[in-house]
């Protein structure tokens, strides 16, 4: 939407103006005009650095950079209104905070989607951001404010955040479809939440119940974050221990909640023993995961498991002529992360050597993946 190199410039001249026009208005306006000036100055810096940094980092998906950008826009038109106390102050500065955060929240679960690892979780965190956003703007730009639309907006945000978790790895393999049932749970508790919120606020039952969906939603995100990526090791019998002593626990504070269980019961030191080992096989799951990520991350590196032959030479190309697909401009560019002299676009170079040939002492660079 916007060009880097002019973000970036108009970023440092906000900050010289910032500076000039705050010395300027101490010497000769009154200090609450100088605050005013400041203010707008390093908004206006900050909101560029912000495009500027969405430009570079979504860079992939054209339409999540501008969503971001739209954010940091509206941000700065209501946040200008805020500093300038044109129209109601609270209601500017609070539409400005849900704009940016919502279409931030949004561009980036566009842009995440695009992963197939991730593509149903960041589909929800894209909507779930933008539904929730309305029913905020809508709660506080009411002639009286409607604090039950924004704590469906709150609901919304928090239940969907569950889900979107919970839905981390669906459509990859091994399927492992019990993902639904945090979602689905997510989904009543959402339901729930809203019966709560309009017709029985502050009966026991429903507390105790949302509690209880809660509790199943938290074991599947455990176990989805248990199982990691897929660069986390198939086989773990300490990561089959960590999530059914974790459902046990859940089970048991269940029983506890629903049963109203006080005092120096079995049930309780039950659920204080599993949650003791849910806890401790949690950490330990954690700590395996890391390491085989770390260590498949150097056996991938090591030069004997390198594809092809002669990968030795190929580490003599430092720079590579790509033809960038953004300006269509030829230029040399080092390997590994490089940026376009001509637009700004950022790649990441890396080389492959082929089966030995005659050219190149026995090495053909095969593919570069940008």
């Amino acid at each position: 939407m916007f060009d880097q190199k002019l973000l970036f410039k108009t970023m440092l001249w906000s900050l010289g103006v910032a500076a000039v026009m705050g010395v300027a208005a101490v010497l000769t306006a009154s200090l609450d005009v100088v605050w005013r000036v400041a203010g707008t100055a390093f908004l206006t810096s900050a909101v560029s650095a912000f495009l500027w940094q969405a430009a570079v980092r979504l860079e992939q998906s054209e339409l999540a950079t501008k969503i971001a950008q739209g954010g940091a826009i509206l941000f700065y038109l209501f946040a200008l209104c805020g500093i300038w106390e044109i129209g109601d102050e609270g209601k500017m500065w609070g539409t400005a905070c849900i704009c940016l955060g919502i279409l931030t929240v949004a561009s980036g679960g566009w842009a995440l989607q695009r992963q197939v690892e991730y593509r149903h979780t960041g589909l929800v965190a894209a909507v779930a951001s933008i539904v929730a956003g309305v029913c905020w703007l809508y709660g506080i730009w009411s002639d009286q404010f409607d604090g039950n639309m924004v704590l469906t907006g709150f609901a919304i945000a928090g239940w969907s955040a569950a889900a979107a978790v919970c839905l981390v790895g669906l459509g990859t393999e091994p399927a492992r479809h019990w993902r639904w049932i945090g979602a689905v749970a997510a989904a009543g508790g959402f339901v729930l939440s809203e019966f709560a919120i309009y017709q029985y606020r502050g009966e026991e039952w429903v507390g105790d119940w949302t509690f209880v969906i809660g509790s199943v939603v938290a074991v599947v995100i455990h176990a989805v974050l248990c199982y990691g990526t897929r660069s986390a090791p198939p086989t773990l019998t300490i990561r089959l221990v960590a999530i059914v002593s974790t459902i046990v626990t859940a089970l048991l504070a269940d029983i506890i909640v629903l049963q109203q269980i006080e005092g120096d019961h079995f049930v309780l030191r039950l659920a204080i023993a599993a949650a003791i080992v849910a806890s401790t096989s949690t950490i330990a799951t954690a700590f395996i995961i890391q390491r085989h990520w770390r260590q498949s991350k150097l056996d991938a590196a090591a030069p004997g498991n390198s594809p092809g032959t002669g990968i030795g030479q190929a580490a003599e190309f430092k720079t590579l002529r790509i033809e960038c697909p953004q300006c269509s401009k030829l230029s040399a560019l080092s390997v590994g992360t490089s940026t376009c002299p001509h637009c700004g676009l950022r790649f990441k170079i890396e080389v492959y050597a082929s089966a030995p040939s005659s050219t190149l002492d026995g090495w053909v660079p095969e593919t570069a993946s940008v």
